[in-house]
């Protein structure tokens, strides 16, 4: 008895866009290249490893970071 198996379609992959998350590690600058859906808008913040990151105007994500809010607080008139 022979068996016989048809061969499986190939599944459709969704279209991937590539991310650059830029980074400080311990000693020196990291970049790691993220996937995300193509149809997906790009999002305003993305968390990696417990490190936000904005987007920048390039389409890049850097490491967030709250300073300029803080020295702009600080200026602020009357105190």
């Amino acid at each position: 008895m022979a068996a016989y198996e048809a061969p499986r379609p190939v599944p459709l992959e969704r279209p991937m866009r590539e991310v650059i998350l830029s980074f400080y590690g311990r000693r020196a600058r990291v970049n790691v290249v993220a996937l995300i859906p193509k149809a997906m808008a790009l999002p305003d913040i993305i968390t990696y490893r417990g490190r936000s990151l904005v987007r920048r105007s390039d389409d890049t994500y850097t490491e967030a970071t709250v300073w300029p809010i803080v020295e702009a607080l600080d200026a602020a008139p009357g105190r």
